[in-house]
């Protein structure tokens, strides 16, 4: 199967064919990353069944830039970036081919008086063997869709290889699930950012229909290959330019970060949270229970056993839903106020 080029930053249609599954089912898509022989994933999206296709939509941003003197001379092996998908209803999945991008590149070249070179004529080699001729504008050479990989640019008698900058190579949550009100940490995992690169953290609360909403921004900076915040979630929190964009679902909140690190971007995983839960009981004389054991059964299919005490059942940490209570030696009755 052949690689598609795509044009990095285009919205990109992600489509799989079934059969077997009624309309309106999730789609989930999963976007990996090859690159040499590690791979990874980078983001994820979602779109539904409808007549014997499930189409996503993902738009990839980037932004890569080299400001050098001339007679500087950097030289670095680039491997080669291909992306595919994984596409996943129910428990079946389908890997795509492989999707190669084209990049805008902005090469900006300066001379050792650093003035920017302007009529300079140049030669660029890019990594699949392609060439374009052109000449320097006030320092600059524009593509639109330049071929990933290394290149080189022949300019009178110096001659240039360069290739990308920083990278993101994992984000992630400190946990996965975590208690309401509790200070979560975001990490990021760097290779070639230098110390005290701004970093953007954006958190979004994951809908049903997939369209997701954006409740928090956050700053922080690389240090040491890594970038850390913190977030602590309180219920409703919605920073006051974003409350507008809030749309109320049903269903267990999921949380996600995207981080933004000079254009290379990367997502993490799901975040769930759990909340403090307080059951209060009376008999039918409207004495409070005490000491009389209960089982709690959530929505996770987890339990939790304790006595009633003055009434009262506290859990601190009990996950999102419905839950079923049984109480040793009663039959519980719900009366109208």
């Amino acid at each position: 199967m052949s690689a598609t080029k795509v044009p990095y930053g285009r919205p990109v249609k992600l489509l799989v064919d079934y059969q077997g599954f009624p309309d309106g089912r999730l789609v989930q898509f999963e976007i990996w990353r090859r690159k040499g022989q590690k791979e990874e994933k980078v983001s994820e999206v979602y779109g539904v069944t409808k007549e014997g296709k499930g189409v996503g939509r993902w738009i990839p941003r980037i932004e890569r830039k080299e400001v050098l003197p001339l007679e500087e001379k950097i030289s670095q092996l680039v491997e080669e970036e291909k992306y595919y998908f994984i596409a996943k209803i129910d428990n079946k999945e389908v890997k795509s081919g492989d999707i190669i991008f084209t990049y805008p590149l902005d090469i900006y070249l300066e001379d050792e008086d650093g003035d920017p070179l302007d009529g300079a004529k140049y030669t660029v080699t890019f990594s699949d063997g392609s060439k374009e001729k052109g000449v320097f504008e006030n320092g600059h050479a524009r593509f639109t869709d330049a071929p990933p990989g290394k290149f080189t640019i022949e300019l009178e008698e110096y001659e240039f290889i360069f290739g990308p900058l920083g990278t993101i190579i994992e984000a992630r949550w400190e946990k996965s699930r975590a208690k309401c009100g509790e200070k979560v940490k975001m990490i990021v995992e760097v290779e070639d950012f230098e110390d005290g690169t701004p970093a953007k953290f954006e958190i979004w609360e994951r809908d049903i229909d997939g369209k997701n909403n954006l409740i928090k921004r956050i700053d922080g900076k690389v240090q040491g290959n890594k970038v850390e915040a913190v977030w602590v979630y309180s219920p409703g929190e919605v920073e006051e330019d974003l409350k507008e964009e809030v749309v109320e679902e049903e269903g267990e909140p999921e949380y996600f970060f995207a981080v933004d690190i000079e254009g290379d971007e990367a997502r993490s995983g799901v975040l769930t949270f759990t909340y403090p839960l307080d059951i209060y009981l009376e008999d039918e004389d409207g004495k409070k229970l005490d000491d009389v054991k209960y089982t709690v059964t959530f929505s996770d299919g987890t339990e939790r056993e304790g006595k009633f005490k003055d009434g009262q059942a506290k859990i601190e940490d009990a996950p999102y839903g419905r839950f079923i209570l049984k109480v040793e030696g009663y039959y519980i009755i719900f009366k109208k106020p």
